[in-house]
């Protein structure tokens, strides 16, 4: 993405989009999602602080799409989310290169922010509550990795 792209909006580009499921919706998930859209897991992992699972799968011409479950019945984020809502859209993610442009940009049409992370797991976050957008969580990275 290039800088000059983020004039309009600080968000820049797509980055991915969350759901959420589950844990004992997680494998099937995946494996209909990779079959639906003709794709695969390009990443997975664990959150140790979010105490959650995740894998990211990739398709031609589509942004990732990010899976998520909970670990175990800690009260995080997701686990609050599944008892509210049950699973399916939990954030749209998109991808900064000036994280205080779009925290500002935010404020600016008026809309609560939920939190910031300067440092999850070497990306800077900021989050628009969902309550503002439909029930889906906005969510704006900036990769500070090097």
């Amino acid at each position: 993405m290039n800088p000059a792209d983020q004039d309009a909006c600080p968000f820049g580009r797509l980055h991915h989009i969350g759901i959420v499921v589950e844990p004992s919706r997680y494998a099937d998930t995946i494996g209909n999602l990779c079959a639906l859209l003709g794709g695969a897991v390009t990443e997975s992992g664990e959150d140790e602080p979010l105490d959650m699972r995740w894998a990211f799968i990739a398709s031609a011409g589509n942004p990732p799409i990010e899976v998520a479950a909970p670990r175990g019945n800690r009260p995080t984020s997701l686990v609050r989310h599944l008892e509210r809502r049950g699973g399916g859209l939990h954030h749209v993610s998109f991808e900064t290169f000036d994280l205080g442009a779009a925290a500002r940009h935010i404020g600016t049409v008026g809309l609560p922010p939920v939190g910031r992370d300067d440092d999850h797991g070497g990306y800077a976050e900021v989050f628009v509550h969902p309550k503002s957008l439909g029930g889906a969580l906005f969510h704006v990275l900036e990769d500070r990795r090097g």
